[in-house]
């Protein structure tokens, strides 16, 4: 499934005020997290389901909308970060990273995953605030297209992932800002 290739500037997405050219540090792969490459069919939002407890802390990021958001790359060999959500919080960080360059072709099927639920409101730089926000118990993520180039739609993927009891599915596509 292939959307469009046009960042959407609103609240719900920002990343903030992070430079896209500016690196943010890397957490390490989550090995519960698993990834394959297939085709994006979740919706292009952030759907929640667990305790009620648990998904009033979410808020606003259960529901907000992932079509078009930015990525920014990561000081991993090669690595991409987006936070999905509210941009008063909470926020949901997901990062991906490959221990080599592999130019511009798609590696879909190669990144490993990352991913954290900020819950504090107002980071203006929520990617790299990934050690102070509570890691996924785990998850299956499926990426489309990987690919580490700007100023393109270059990252589709769709992931379900644990936080404590409550389950958060969704799609994402990420540009890199030229």
């Amino acid at each position: 499934m292939r959307r469009g290739t046009g960042l959407a500037l609103g609240a719900t997405l920002l990343v903030g005020c992070i430079n896209p050219n500016d690196d943010v540090p890397a957490p390490p792969p989550n090995p519960a997290i698993s990834n394959v490459a297939g085709s994006v069919t979740l919706p292009s939002r952030i759907d929640c389901s667990g305790p009620a407890d648990e998904v009033a802390l979410l808020g606003k990021l259960c529901g907000a909308a992932t079509p078009d958001a930015v990525w920014t790359g990561t000081d991993a060999k090669k690595g991409m970060s987006t936070a999905l959500g509210p941009e008063q919080g909470p926020r949901l960080l997901i990062y991906n990273q490959l221990d080599r360059d592999p130019g511009v072709v798609n590696v879909a099927a190669e990144v490993k995953y990352s991913a954290y639920i900020l819950l504090s409101a107002g980071s203006d730089d929520a990617l790299r605030s990934w050690s102070k926000a509570e890691p996924v118990s785990g998850g299956q993520v499926t990426s489309e297209l990987v690919k580490f180039e700007a100023c393109s739609t270059s990252w589709f993927a769709e992931g379900t992932f644990t936080w404590r009891s409550t389950t958060l599915r969704l799609s994402w596509g990420a540009a890199r800002p030229c």
